[in-house]
Parts: C-alpha cells; structure tokens; sequence
C-alpha cells in the first residue's frame, strides 16, 4: 500500500524512529501523532531479546531494492562455523520440513513409508 505524506513529512531529512510492538496501550498513536502521523510499520528483526520492533519512517517505500550482497536466510547460514555443532536432521524430519514448505512429492514419499 502507498504511503501518503504531509508534506513536511516527504524526503530529507530522514527519520527513523524504532520501538517494542508490544507497548503500552496509545504508545503507538502518541509516537505517529508527533511523527506526522505515519503509521507504524513491522520489520522482523533477530534480537537476543526476542521482542517484535516496530518502526515508524519516511524512508522511501517504492522501488525499495535487497541490499546486496544478500543476508543469510537462516541461522545456520548466519552462523557457518557453529554448523557442527547442530543436530543432524534425520530423513524423517527433512520430509515433514519438505511437506511444511509445500512439496508434493515429500508428500507422496512420507505417505509411501
């Protein structure tokens, strides 16, 4: 959806305003009143804490493009050196990832078995 801005509110300079989403109740309303009323939007984020942040900004949002190089997809892939440390996946496992991602045929295997 497009984000229409206040003219104020529209280019530099830049604002980035980050908070817990899980705030105390009008926390949200007050921070997008003083920040031209824009409306929260949800980044995920991994943070030790675990929390979901929520981000208010009047970054471009059209024709946003990946940062390259590209980020790692999973932990595993952010964290090469501590692969083998994890636990193998057996092949059980693997098909029940494989149905979870919407592969047919790991379907028909599992159900072969």
């Amino acid at each position: 959806s497009t984000e229409t801005f206040l003219k104020p509110a529209f280019g530099p300079p830049f604002f980035y305003y980050e908070n817990v989403a899980l705030s105390s109740k009008g926390v949200w309303t007050t921070i997008s009143r003083f920040l031209f009323d824009i409306q929260p939007e949800f980044v995920g984020s991994f943070c030790a804490a675990a929390r979901k942040m929520d981000y208010i900004h009047n970054l471009p949002i059209e024709n946003r493009s990946p940062v390259l190089p590209l980020p790692p997809n999973t932990i595993s892939e952010a964290f090469l050196p501590t692969n083998m440390w994890w636990p193998s996946r057996s092949k059980k496992t693997v098909q029940l990832l494989a149905i979870l991602r919407g592969k047919r045929e790991a379907y028909r295997t599992l159900c072969s078995c």
